[in-house]
């Protein structure tokens, strides 16, 4: 199982806690050629270019088919993780550190809007500076092939909603000691003027060091001063009636 910051209907998971296993570029948009890729049965020349990463396309003339591949700067996409409202998440390699990374890729639509794209560019700027062992960390940004993308780190352990899930019932020890690392996390991010706004199990995320690390976003943790007095947000199923 996998756990990233995620795409979500209101807002792109961007800034993430990590907890600990208790178990007992430039942003302006510019033009850009044809990507084209080549048919591996017959040689054909295929443009690919209004292609998503990774989808299937059948070439016309000899009907074989073929996965779109797709790299932004020095970040191959090897797997889809997530896909949201605002665009999609990526399993990447990094071909110049050779690891794997969380690629978050904004639709062509949301990354055409310059204020929109600055504003994510500066939020994503914001949650990198936060650098604690829970939560997980904001490597890069840039823009290639016209959309704009977030590089973070991958974390691929599952998350709080997972292990709930699988077991049903936790050890208060072990609630006790999520809890605790929620809270450092969330304290570190509030050093950095961010709130959380959507603080659920699914945004939990265990790494391997057995060190787990609580998921917030740069898209979802808003700096306080950009927060209207009195507003509240959430997701409808974890909020009281009168919120909602």
């Amino acid at each position: 199982m996998r756990c990233l910051p995620l795409f979500s209907g209101r807002g792109w998971h961007l800034f993430a806690l990590k907890l600990a296993n208790v178990t007992v570029g430039s942003m302006a948009i510019e033009g850009n050629a044809p990507m084209i890729q080549t048919c591996p049965a017959c040689g054909t020349a295929i443009d690919t270019t209004d292609a998503e990463p990774l989808a299937r396309l059948t070439c016309s003339k000899c009907g074989e088919k073929m996965r779109v591949q797709r790299k932004f700067d020095h970040f191959l996409v090897l797997e889809t993780l997530g896909v949201g409202g605002m665009g999609t998440v990526y399993k990447a390699r990094d071909t110049l550190l050779d690891r794997m990374v969380a690629l978050k890729l904004l639709r062509k639509d949301l990354s055409g809007e310059k204020e929109h794209t600055l504003r994510l560019q500066q939020e994503a700027r914001v949650a990198a500076s936060v650098n604690h062992p829970n939560v997980i960390q904001v490597f890069s940004s840039g823009t290639d092939h016209g959309q704009f993308y977030i590089v973070m780190e991958l974390v691929e352990h599952g998350s709080l909603d997972d292990l709930i899930e699988q077991r049903k019932r936790l050890p208060e020890e072990q609630v006790l000691e999520s809890g605790i690392q929620v809270a450092k996390g969330l304290r570190a991010a509030h050093r950095k003027g961010l709130i959380h706004q959507d603080v659920n199990q699914p945004t939990f995320c265990f790494s391997m060091n057995t060190q787990r690390k609580s998921a917030t976003s740069v898209w979802r943790a808003r700096r306080r001063k950009d927060l209207t007095c009195g507003a509240r947000f959430g997701p409808p199923r974890i909020m009281s009636r009168r919120s909602v």
